[in-house]
């Protein structure tokens, strides 16, 4: 009982905290209900924000933020009211929503939810501050993570469910506002609203600590808010549909896009509006671009590495997550996409066979082209992720323009249609069997927990066997919220690339040759060096620059300042046999060209597993997670266990196939 006391405690303090925020903003304009607790939570984000920076992140001062908005708030007017909605729509979505609620009141499970959102959360709530991580969740904007932390501070990863949830039921209210505005009746209004609301992505999405949902509510009052301001212009509207905007950028950076639309849009009908606009909007994302330049090096961090490198992904991963995700990848079929997206699935979740009318909203154009348009321009920042959860700001306005132009017979056959087909469908992104006992917590959630997701009996194992300072990298994707220790995941920075790739190279190589190539000069002769590939090849090491783990292609360059006093330089190059390079010193009269001095040239055989251990413990990371079976890591993992004097390494313990190892010795690079 204490347990949900506090998971309800720590939701209703975010949410009203919300409620009070959203009174400051044009309190004496008149807004729906829907709209203005949207934009309270687009103007409490950045609070948090402040509150994080100041090293106050402290359960007090979280329950102290709803009294000072309280304070400080105005009354507002009387929001803009909507009908009453009719008796079968209010039994239908009553149903619906005491349903989902039982999920989002259990345990999370979902795995991005418990892999990184709530890992964040977790860390900020635990350090009452923000973390110096470079790693690619880490420098990404967090909008509605700093919703979740009062929430998590007090009742734990459930209350942050629960105000997502919050955020799911508000799509309710907000998408029958679009649909009056598009003069809709009530009950096509409700129809579009109970279509989006019963499709099973939204709904396991709405449930857990996921931010699309709060995505879809941000995004139709910023449309909302145009709509209106483009009938009645108004100062206050502008205001608002630029911290709505704004708010969609922080809660995923792609749908920056709604900023760059909403201001093309002002723009068109009014510069000084525009002007107010764009900078609104951009001294609300501001925070976090300075933020991702002092973390990652580059305010656009982790992505757009070809124009602004950065700290956490190379140029070349970017290109692979690119191919993995993006809508023009290979394997990604566009002929049958609406069948996947609506009855399928393979991509993240399915909404349902309602949505197989999509094509018929464009009969919606003629009355009301503004919906369809809108519609098509959310859909965008999808061609970079095609998880079915990243349309749902489209599928919203999707609902209203099917419903648009249905007879309320067939709205009411489709709503039957779409709450009997879409749950019945098994497999991945299903919510699958009621956690009543869980959500109660009748069922210990360990123990719901550890049936419910790969990898928690893993994740209490490496809790148990590390002390709370260490820090660990991840060779697999473990829920790092349960986690309470510093993990770094093989791809989440700069960093963890070259660990992962020394890894693999130390594996890759034991036992073939490489060319060891000394040179020897008068102390301070030359003041560089540089070598240059003339085929693939790496520096394994080097004494000007320890382990530069980097495959160097033909014509790639590497230069070196000679340190003071150096009188030589020697480097290991890899393959010993195939490898060409050209080596040259930089002479005082600014030439490049050979050294001249004693040159020698020798193979050898090498195995630097060693090496690569002691690299990652020179950074700090003591402890390595890596799985034996069905993972691209458990060959070395395998090696690791089976050899572990040559990596330097004692087994700490074991589950679910992964093995947590010890670097016990830093051994001395080659």
């Amino acid at each position: 009982m204490v347990a949900l006391l506090s998971i309800i405690a720590g939701a209703a303090l975010a949410l009203i905290a919300v409620a009070a925020a959203g009174r400051l903003i044009a309190p004496a304009t008149p807004l729906p209900s829907a709209v203005r607790f949207t934009t309270g939570a687009a103007l409490l984000s950045p609070i948090v924000f402040l509150v994080l920076v100041c090293h106050a992140g402290y359960w007090p001062v979280f329950v102290a933020i709803p009294l000072a908005l309280r304070v400080l708030s105005s009354r507002a007017v009387e929001p803009i009211e909507l009908p009453k909605m009719p008796l079968l729509f209010r039994a239908v979505f009553a149903l619906a929503a005491s349903f989902y609620f039982i999920y989002a009141l259990a345990p999370e499970i979902q795995a991005d939810a418990a892999g990184y959102h709530l890992r964040l959360v977790s860390e900020y709530v635990r350090h009452h501050t923000f973390t110096a991580r470079t790693g690619f969740y880490d420098v990404l904007p967090q909008g509605m993570e700093m919703l979740f932390v009062p929430a998590f501070a007090i009742g734990a990863g459930s209350a942050a469910k629960l105000v997502h949830f919050a955020f799911l039921l508000l799509t309710i209210p907000l998408i029958r506002e679009l649909a009056r505005e598009a003069a809709l009746t009530s009950f096509n209004a409700c129809a579009a609203a109970a279509l989006f609301f019963l499709a099973p992505v939204c709904a396991i999405d709405g449930t857990s600590a996921y931010t699309e949902a709060a995505l879809v509510c941000a995004a139709c009052s910023t449309v909302y808010l145009l709509v209106r301001w483009r009938r009645n212009p108004s100062r206050d509207l502008v205001v608002a549909a630029a911290i709505n905007a704004a708010f969609c950028y922080a809660i995923k950076p792609t749908f920056a896009w709604v900023a760059l639309c909403a201001l093309v849009f002002i723009s068109i009908r009014n510069r000084k509006a525009a002007a107010l606009f764009a900078t609104i909007a951009l001294a609300c994302i501001a925070p976090w671009l300075i933020r991702a330049q002092i973390l990652g090096g580059s305010p656009a961090a982790p992505f757009l590495t070809h124009w602004l490198p950065n700290r956490v992904l190379t140029p070349d991963l970017e290109q692979q997550l690119a191919a993995q995700y993006s809508a023009f990848r290979p394997g990604f079929s566009w002929p049958d996409a609406l069948l996947r997206y609506t009855l399928f699935g393979d991509n993240q979740g399915v909404f349902g066979p309602a949505f197989l009318l999509i094509p018929i909203a464009l009969f919606s154009l003629a009355k009301r082209r503004w919906l369809p348009i809108c519609a098509t321009l959310l859909t965008l920042p999808f061609l970079l992720n095609t998880g079915a959860r990243f349309l749902m700001p489209a599928m919203a306005l999707m609902a209203i323009a099917v419903a648009s132009v249905l007879p309320r017979p067939a709205c009411f056959a489709l709503i039957v249609v779409q709450a009997i087909a879409a749950y019945s469908r098994p497999g991945d992104w299903s919510l699958g069997p009621v956690p009543l006992d869980a959500a109660l917590r009748i069922e210990p959630e360990d123990h719901y927990l550890a049936r419910s997701i790969k990898g928690f009996t893993a994740a209490a194992m490496l809790q148990q066997n590390t002390p709370v300072n260490a820090k660990i990298l991840a060779c697999t994707a473990l829920p790092e919220a349960y986690i309470p220790r510093e993990l770094l995941t093989w791809w989440h920075s700069r960093k963890a690339q070259q660990f992962a790739d020394a890894l693999h190279f130390a594996m890759m190589s034991q036992g073939t040759r490489a060319r060891l190539i000394s040179w020897r000069w008068r102390e301070n002769q030359y003041p560089s060096f540089r070598l240059t590939a003339l085929s693939d090849l790496r520096v394994v090491s080097a004494s000007l620059a320890l382990n530069s783990w980097t495959m160097h292609k033909p014509g790639e360059s590497i230069t070196l300042p000679t340190p003071p006093g150096a009188s030589g330089a020697d480097l290991l190059i890899w393959p010993g046999d195939q490898a060409r390079a050209r080596t040259e010193v930089l002479y005082p009269s600014g030439v490049w060209s050979e050294p001249q001095g004693k040159v020698e040239r020798t193979a050898q055989y090498i195995d630097l597993r060693r090496d690569a251990t002691a690299y990652i413990r020179r950074d700090g990371y003591h402890y390595i997670a890596i799985p034996v079976i069905d993972d691209p890591f458990a060959e070395i993992g395998i090696d690791m266990v089976r050899h572990p004097a040559d990596w330097d390494v004692t087994i700490a313990g074991e589950a679910e196939g992964l093995y947590l190892l010890r670097i016990v010795i830093a051994a001395p690079a080659n």
